[in-house]
């Protein structure tokens, strides 16, 4: 199950990981194996984050040093910090809500399939869960085959008996 604190924007850690995602889009991605293998070869020093959220470089480690904890993230003090790939429920997150933002964009703005993807890329690292919930609800009913593993996995909200979601 996915760790519900990153759910919540307002986590250092949530932000960390959409640092992340905005390094790997600066790469410009066309594939989403070109996305794994970017995200792979992605490395952020602690003081890059902290300067780029404007926060202490004591809570950036204190963060680093939970993600570490949680198996997100390979960081020993002084370095740089990079994704864990192996099964890491953060990348997986990461990869649902630009899939969730793209079928979006081809439902109701009648994009490309390109031209959807790369708008997602700028798009998902400033999305809420609560928005790709939202979107998850509203196009998927928990039946979207695009999604990395079936959203309400990763979140706290499953389809009860009657098909509604909880």
């Amino acid at each position: 199950m996915f760790d519900p604190n990153l759910q919540e924007t307002h986590t250092v850690e949530f932000k960390i990981l959409m640092e992340f995602l905005k390094e790997i889009v600066s790469h410009n991605p066309s594939t989403d194996e070109e996305f794994r293998q970017i995200i792979s070869n992605v490395r952020i020093r602690p003081s890059d984050f902290a300067e780029r959220l404007a926060i202490p470089p004591q809570t950036i480690n204190s963060a680093l040093a939970r993600m570490v904890e949680k198996n997100q993230i390979m960081w020993k003090k002084y370095k740089t910090v990079q994704l864990k790939m192996e099964q890491n429920n953060s990348i997986i997150h990461l990869q649902n809500h630009i899939h969730l933002v793209q079928d979006f964009l081809l439902n109701t703005l009648d994009l490309t399939k390109k031209e959807s993807y790369d708008e997602a890329l700028r798009l998902a690292p400033n999305m809420s869960c609560k928005l790709a919930k939202l979107i998850c609800e509203k196009y998927h009913r928990n039946h979207c085959s695009g999604l990395v593993i079936m959203y309400p996995e990763c979140h706290e909200h499953r389809e009860d008996e009657e098909g509604g979601i909880k």
